[in-house]
């Protein structure tokens, strides 16, 4: 075992290996229909049949929890993935041609970071109607800037490095510097931001399903599980706890990999 990352960083990544394994297999096989609803297995207890019990409309909870870590870990990953790719175009482009371009771009980083995000986040997916698209174009949208601005400033970093400056003079193309020298240095910060961000957008999109603007039943995420679940809270607490020790794990585990993938590599 390689001991730099510590038990904790190897302790969380099989977590998440865990999770994915089970999103994975939701793909072809879950223990029943998890969005059958069966009147007479109501709030059902932990069983050989339901081993997590049903909910408030007979659904198995182990089904719906399957099909929950599915869809969330997915969206999380292409919604973090396509915020990732547009701030980094945008931060790399900002940092090393400067002038004009770096002036656009960052006065369009401040627009946006001068509205509050999850309110934002909230018109856009009201305005569009709640949909995978709008979710995902809302997180997106209101992500962007944090990442540019980092990237730009790892960038500004590299590009004045001597060695860079160098082949700048010696008439080497953008691309070319690009490509060869910036790209390497910024790939590992942005792969660790990518990290942290998946599980921010797991939080927001539950948060945002949790009020009825998210992914919409019969589809189930941790935010919908957590919502219906509120009703019977004070009787059936396993109905919240189940989908929230869910989202504790994934995002804590994402979160800590994160911290100490950037303390090692930044």
């Amino acid at each position: 075992m390689n001991h730099k990352f510590g038990f904790g960083f190897w302790a969380s990544v099989g977590i998440l290996f865990i999770f994915l394994a089970i999103s994975i297999v939701s793909c072809f096989w879950m223990p029943h229909d998890p969005m059958k609803v069966a009147i007479s297995n109501v709030l059902m207890e932990p069983s050989s049949e339901y081993l997590l019990g049903t909910d408030s409309l007979g659904r198995d909870i182990l089904s719906r929890l399957m099909l929950g870590s599915r869809i969330s870990i997915s969206f999380g990953i292409l919604a973090a993935f396509l915020t990732m790719t547009l701030g980094l175009i945008l931060g790399v482009a900002s940092g090393y041609f400067g002038g004009w371009v770096d002036y656009g771009i960052q006065s369009v980083v401040y627009l946006f970071q001068g509205i509050p995000g999850y309110a934002f986040m909230i018109a856009i997916t009201g305005i569009l109607e709640p949909s995978m698209f709008s979710l995902t174009l809302a997180v997106v949208i209101t992500s962007w800037t944090s990442f540019a601005q980092m990237i730009r400033g790892e960038v500004l970093a590299v590009k004045s490095k001597p060695y860079v400056k160098s082949v700048i003079v010696l008439g080497a193309t953008p691309f070319y510097c690009i490509r060869h020298y910036i790209m390497p240095t910024v790939i590992p910060l942005a792969l660790t931001l990518l990290m942290m961000r998946i599980s921010t957008t797991i939080l927001l999109v539950a948060s945002l399903s949790f009020i009825g603007l998210g992914i919409q039943p019969p589809l189930a995420d941790w935010g919908i599980m957590v919502q219906e679940g509120m009703t019977y809270y004070r009787t059936f607490p396993r109905l919240v706890y189940i989908p929230g020790i869910a989202i504790i794990l994934f995002c804590g585990c994402l979160n800590y990999i994160g911290e100490r993938l950037r303390g090692y590599y930044l």
